[in-house]
């Protein structure tokens, strides 16, 4: 099975037992937010990078006083904007990153986790960088990024680069990446 039907097939079986995938909905809300940034983390929201490898993932404020993520484990992934296709191309166990005193602390996991950007001193935020993943269908070179708590997913039995989770549990940002 194609990894765009499997994520599909996941995403119907999901919505048929309630429990639709994609952002912490306003029930299940959390505390600050997701957003892609340059490998600096200075940038809040750049949104448009010149290729894949200069999209990096932070959260949190962009200060020390508003209050951040909530403090724990997460996944992240790449899909096409509306969520549908899964462009994240190597295994979900790679793409965990940490979140301490509110904001991301950088890359976690095994061997194959994914390379740390630079320490944004204004913020205390490592990034973390999003690529490998596959070009996007979208025509105007658009991704969604995810975050969702690890203790809110589970990688898909068929499939080790899936995760299945609801999407209340998790938050997203939009972004364009050239090449």
């Amino acid at each position: 099975m194609s990894m765009r039907r499997e994520f599909t097939a996941i995403t119907i079986v999901a919505l048929l037992v309630g429990t639709p995938l994609t952002a912490f909905s306003a029930a299940g809300a959390s505390s600050g937010a997701v957003y892609t940034t340059t490998s600096d983390g200075t940038a809040v929201n750049a949104n448009i990078y010149g290729s894949t490898d200069d999209a990096y993932l932070s959260g949190g404020p962009q200060n020390l006083n508003a209050s951040g993520l909530p403090d724990g484990k997460y996944y992240f992934q790449v899909t096409d904007p509306s969520g549908k296709t899964l462009l994240s191309s190597d295994n979900a166990v790679c793409r965990q990153l940490t979140v301490a005193s509110g904001r991301v602390a950088g890359s976690t996991g095994p061997a194959c986790k994914h390379a740390n950007g630079s320490l944004n001193t204004a913020n205390g935020t490592l990034p973390v960088q999003l690529a490998p993943y596959s070009k996007s269908p979208n025509n105007g070179n658009e991704y969604k990024a995810w975050l969702i708590p690890v203790s809110k997913a589970a990688i898909s039995a068929s499939n080790p680069k899936a995760l299945v989770f609801a999407q209340s549990d998790s938050k997203t940002d939009n972004f364009k990446a050239n090449s």
